[in-house]
């Protein structure tokens, strides 16, 4: 994540901070920074949007900021996410309109911003149809998106789902779409029964980005009592392959106590730092077992490995409270040089500091003075979480 501010470019971050701060706010800077403006220039922008939403009640503004979704920079498409889901209202209002055109990029572009508003835009599921049915392969990966992010409601869709995972497809990218599909079906869970014949498939014989995609699928939509789901994770757990083993953890995470057949697998896995799945093996042990001393011991140990400790983080926020022991070392890496484990610890502490005036503290520095425009923003995001009671409880 790129974190500090080149000299060169202060007189034009200046020039945008004023622009914001005159009336009326000057589009033209807006929409130029938006359109050529450095990656830099573009993120700052894209949130500054947030405190100047009234800007997003041009039609231009609002194109560009959708733009931003597909930028080829991964922070300047968080930053338009972000901004997104801080002021959806300019977005919703127009996605159907959107979805209708015949022009293909507005409707992509409509989908990539479903991916973010999630539920928000489930109106628009009628019209989702049009883009799995499409040949066009961004037509359907960006509605596949969509329709993992609204959830509940695209069962609608399970037959076109099914001939998208069941499709045979020549090498190349569209492998991509079979794994849309399965995440589409991993979000809606049980809804998604009907095809779990289909998931299995999937991660008996599939390429191996796709098996390893229906394993986690597998973990949301598997019966309480399903051996045959019980002995394609076993299998899995022994696989040589690292994404194998990690992808059957997280499926094991979601499916939780119908997997304890499994737990000395997993233990083994947990205490085994050569199969490198040490987090996930922690987490998906205390999911299955409800046991908290183990997994804690493992996941405190390893918070220092740089080959783990984001994803250590992670998984720690999902513990929430029942990690709150290992708080300290969390609010520690606050002040890494690394942005983007700066980012996800912010991240993780409204589940685990609980409104902690030391943790408000230490994330109001970092909301001040971080050099990260998207940190700052994400701390802030928090303080107000924890502060507002949001945190997990």
């Amino acid at each position: 994540m790129k974190s500090k501010m080149m000299l060169g470019y202060c007189a034009v971050f200046l020039s945008a901070l004023s622009c914001f701060a005159a009336k009326p706010i000057c589009q033209d800077e807006i929409q130029r920074i938006l359109t050529a403006g450095t990656s830099d220039e573009k993120i700052r922008t894209l949130l500054g949007l947030i405190d100047h939403r009234e800007s997003l009640n041009n039609a231009d503004t609002r194109n560009l900021v959708l733009g931003a979704l597909i930028s080829n920079d991964e922070l300047v498409r968080i930053a338009s996410s972000t901004l997104i889901e801080d002021v959806p209202a300019p977005f919703l209002n127009e996605l159907e309109e959107r979805l209708k055109s015949p022009d293909d990029e507005k409707y992509i572009l409509a989908a990539m911003a479903i991916k973010t508003l999630g539920k928000s835009a489930h109106q628009t599921l009628p019209l989702l149809k049009r883009g799995l049915d499409s040949n066009d392969y961004n037509m359907q990966l960006s509605t596949l998106w969509a329709l993992e992010s609204i959830g509940e409601g695209s069962e609608v869709y399970l037959e076109l789902l099914k001939v998208i995972i069941e499709r045979e497809y020549p090498p190349g990218p569209e492998f991509n779409l079979q794994c849309g599909a399965l995440r589409v079906l991993g979000a809606l869970g049980p809804l998604a029964r009907p095809e779990i014949e289909t998931v299995m498939k999937a991660a008996r014989a599939g390429q191996v980005s796709v098996r390893t995609f229906a394993l986690m699928a597998l973990g949301n939509i598997a019966c309480e009592s399903d051996t045959a789901a019980l002995e394609i994770f076993e299998k899995n757990l022994d696989s040589q392959l690292h994404v194998d083993r990690e992808r059957a953890l997280i499926g094991l995470m979601a499916w939780g106590k119908p997997a304890k057949p499994l737990l000395p697998k997993i233990r083994d896995l947990m205490l085994d730092s050569d199969k490198n799945v040490l987090p996930f093996a922690a987490y998906a042990y205390y999911r299955i077992s409800g046991e908290t001393e183990l997994p804690l011991k493992v996941l405190g140990a390893i918070l220092s490995n740089p080959t783990y400790e984001t994803d250590t983080i992670d998984m720690l926020a999902k513990m929430g409270p029942e990690a709150k022991s290992l708080l300290p070392k969390v609010v520690e890496k606050l002040a890494s040089e690394d942005a983007g484990l700066r980012e996800v610890a912010v991240l993780a502490l409204p589940t685990l500091g609980q409104n902690d005036e030391q943790v408000v503290t230490r994330l109001q520095n970092i909301a001040d003075a971080d050099e990260d425009p998207l940190i700052r923003h994400f701390a802030k995001r928090a303080i107000k979480s924890l502060t507002q009671g949001e945190g997990k409880k």
